[in-house]
């Protein structure tokens, strides 16, 4: 009985040493993996935060004069004078320059919250996996304490 005991711990501690070499194995190859989608990642964000800010609005002075002397007879047609034009113009662009912040800004806050989403999913299935990857070593475990139970009890 006294060498059944030892052959069970001598057996108990390779499958420790095996499951946790495997689980040494899963766990640093599955961070080498992790680390270049996530490289990848952040390299994509960054490019489309540099799109969003780079088509920004830009600003020209210009000043002319001129002296338009227009006749026109036509009926239920308004001519207004190119300055009014302008300045309804340069109003319009105001308001898209305006809106186009507050986009980038709303996309750069559903950009932050669906990262925290995946990272927190990503954290809840890592930890499950690592889990897993340590159950051969608690077998080990427990057969190298059944065969100190016998070698000790037989």
């Amino acid at each position: 009985m006294q060498n059944l005991g030892t052959a069970l711990q001598l057996s108990g501690s390779v499958i420790t040493f095996c499951g946790v070499l495997y689980a040494w194995r899963k766990v640093t190859g599955f961070l080498t993996g992790l680390r270049g989608v996530i490289g990848e990642r952040v390299k994509q964000l960054g490019t489309a935060i540099a799109n969003v800010r780079a088509s920004g609005p830009t600003h020209h002075t210009a000043s002319a004069r001129l002296n338009i002397d227009v006749k026109v007879t036509a009926t239920g047609v308004v001519l207004r004078p190119p300055e009014e034009r302008i300045t309804e113009l340069e109003k319009e662009l105001r308001t898209l320059t305006e809106q186009l912040q507050t986009s980038a800004a709303t996309l750069r806050d559903e950009m932050n919250a669906t990262i925290s989403a995946a990272l927190q999913q990503f954290q809840t299935q890592s930890d499950t996996v690592r889990r897993r990857d340590i159950y051969p070593a608690l077998g080990g475990l427990a057969v190298t304490i059944a065969g100190y139970l016998v070698a000790l009890f037989c």
